[in-house]
């Protein structure tokens, strides 16, 4: 129901973002590849399997999410969703003598595409993932994308569904 909610406040003209996460279809996806999932300091530590489930949950939630978005409403126009290589990121690196392998954080985000997209009346769907320049994909947490996009949007709403407390602080904490 969401979805339609979302389409219909695009079709009115309120410029819509949508930032998705995966927790739970990852840690699914990793369990019925029989693929240990370990934590370090609240991150998933993503190895090339890891990443290999990363990237077929992802792919998977987010075709379902465009096809969800395409439904037809009073006005007989198919909502447009516009997705891509617009989060720029950077590995984790090692923390507490752990590689977080392909987990990531933001970079940058390429705000200018994103605006490109809304302008033409489109929602911009993003996966928790982020993009290097080298070409290697990363895993980022779907919260913390969304803060970023949002504060690099200079968004007036941030509308986060998710089942944590609040959205994590750099310094420790909750927002």
């Amino acid at each position: 129901g969401i979805t339609r909610d979302i389409s219909l406040l695009a079709a009115v003209g309120i410029r819509t973002v949508v930032v998705f996460g995966a927790r739970p279809q990852i840690v699914a996806g990793l369990a019925a590849a029989g693929i240990a999932s370990e934590i370090q300091s609240g991150v998933r530590v993503c190895d090339a399997a890891t990443m290999d489930v990363v990237r077929q949950v992802v792919g998977s939630l987010r075709l379902d999410l465009e096809a969800k978005f395409s439904f037809s409403h009073r006005s007989g126009q198919i909502a447009r969703v516009a997705s891509g290589n617009f989060v720029v990121a950077r590995p984790l690196g090692v923390i507490d003598g752990v590689d977080l392998g392909f987990s990531g954080q933001v970079r940058r985000v390429e705000r200018t595409l994103i605006e490109r997209q809304l302008a033409q009346g489109d929602i911009v769907l993003l996966p928790p993932l982020g993009y290097s320049p080298s070409g290697e994909l990363f895993n980022l947490k779907g919260s913390t994308l969304a803060a970023s996009i949002a504060s690099e949007l200079g968004a007036a709403k941030l509308i986060l569904l998710d089942s944590a407390a609040g959205i994590a602080r750099p310094e420790g904490g909750i927002h």
